[in-house]
């Protein structure tokens, strides 16, 4: 008969580990790479969510075509990668112990999802091809109807990501109002929506799309 700590070691050893990202570092997450851009210590603006640091992590993955995802969450919160939703278990501020500081991201999804899947959030960005900036397009979410938290549409640009948004012709930005079942031509993507969600404790306000790529 096994002990209760040989159930206790066996249950540890099963268990899913957290993977760790030190702030300017990138480590691999299933099918997907993540970035830590920066780790800061102010009170989140999504509603219900406890005060502490935001991180804004960076989601980049090469199949079925090249993207990049930047969002900015806190702890607990959800990340969305290529393999589905993975949370967010611990932000570290940088200190005396941790120079760096760091992010820890559940190594296994809490929710199963599709590389297909990408998602558009609240100060964040969706980039769209590449990896050249010259053959890639940046999509950003600028209002929610009627409002973040329980919007019935959304307001969303894009343009090359090629050149600043400054000197980019204002003829070349497009922007549309989208809804469930919508359709956007990003470059030689088709981006359809499949939700408009409000922010949560586990997520900002954010578009899910249906990426399907360009021939």
């Amino acid at each position: 008969m096994s002990s209760s700590s040989d159930q206790h070691q066996a249950a540890s050893a099963q268990a899913p580990a957290d993977i760790e990202i030190l702030r300017g570092r990138a480590g691999v997450i299933g099918r997907s790479r993540v970035g830590v851009s920066s780790i800061v210590a102010t009170p989140p603006p999504f509603q219900g969510a406890m005060p502490g640091a935001r991180a804004t992590l960076i989601e980049m993955r090469d199949a079925p075509m090249h993207v990049e995802s930047t969002m900015v969450l806190g702890e607990k919160m959800l990340l969305p990668l290529a393999d589905g939703l993975h949370r967010v278990s611990k932000l570290a501020m940088p200190s005396e112990s941790d120079r760096q500081g760091h992010v820890a991201i559940d190594a296994e999804a809490a929710r199963a999802g599709s590389p297909n899947t990408v998602f558009a959030s609240e100060e964040g960005r969706l980039r769209i091809g590449g990896p050249e900036v010259k053959a890639a397009y940046d999509l950003r979410v600028l209002a929610w109807t009627p409002d973040k938290h329980a919007p019935q549409s959304a307001t969303v640009e894009w343009l090359t990501a090629a050149f600043p948004r400054d000197s980019v012709p204002a003829q070349q930005i497009r922007q549309q109002v989208v809804k469930a079942g919508d359709r956007l031509q990003v470059g030689s993507a088709t981006l359809t929506v499949k939700a408009v969600e409000g922010q949560t404790q586990d997520h900002p306000a954010w578009i899910e799309f249906e990426l399907t790529p360009g021939a």
